[in-house]
């Protein structure tokens, strides 16, 4: 098993029965949001340690010819890690990283953890309910969303599954989440804006559940500028 690499302010005596045994604390003692089973491409569950609450994503095995192609390609839990702290370099407000451990068996790659901050709050597809007694503000948490979007356009980062899902609030604050699928583009700006163009509609799909919150996050995007 490789070192684990943590971020500021953890270390590894703190974290020790997490990155020790994360298969243990999985099966064991979290409380699992999504069970392993056949086909399944990650385990995520929260443990608690300390008094605090870690969520622990698993990267799992899709089969043999996954796990020969992945041995020449970064890991999705090493993905996740690096984008998580990028993003928060540059004041995308994401869910807290915590570590990242990769197990390995000499040089060849087994399994791979992304270790974060649990954080009390509800995806925005949930959030943007029309049940929802917060309405009052809807408003605010999209313009957070879109400024959120114009960060990774600026940064020339695409996010291949910017939708409501990948968003958690908390205390009608967003953060991003789940980095699996981010990507920097280096391409011309020109280039560029039809990837965001793309991300954005994707985002406004995701929300024809709630025809207001669909409406007030369209407003917010063309005043930023975008095309929709």
């Amino acid at each position: 098993m490789t070192k684990p690499v943590l971020a500021n302010g953890f270390d590894v005596r703190s974290l020790q029965p997490i990155l020790h045994d994360p298969d243990f604390c999985l099966e064991t003692t979290c409380e699992l949001f999504f069970k392993s089973k056949i086909g399944d491409s990650t385990t995520v569950g929260v443990t608690a340690l300390n008094g605090e609450r870690y969520v622990i994503k698993r990267y799992n095995s899709k089969g043999v010819l996954h796990d020969v192609l992945s041995q020449f390609r970064m890991s999705r839990a090493k993905r996740n890690w690096l984008f998580s702290l990028e993003l928060q370099r540059i004041g995308v407000p994401v869910v807290p990283p915590v570590a990242l451990l990769e197990k390995r068996i000499g040089p060849i790659k087994t399994r791979a953890y992304f270790i974060s901050r649990y954080m009390p709050g509800v995806e925005a597809a949930q959030y943007f309910s029309d049940d929802n007694p917060a309405q009052e503000h809807w408003s605010a948490v999209l313009k957070k969303i879109a400024s959120i979007s114009q960060q990774l356009k600026k940064a020339k980062i695409k996010h291949r599954d910017f939708q409501p899902g990948n968003v958690l609030i908390m205390n009608h604050e967003p953060f991003l989440l789940d980095f699996d699928y981010l990507f920097k583009i280096n391409r011309s700006d020109a280039a560029f804006e039809k990837i965001h163009q793309r991300q954005i509609k994707c985002f406004l799909r995701n929300l024809s559940h709630s025809p207001t919150a669909k409406a007030m996050f369209a407003a917010e995007l063309q005043a930023l500028g975008d095309n929709v």
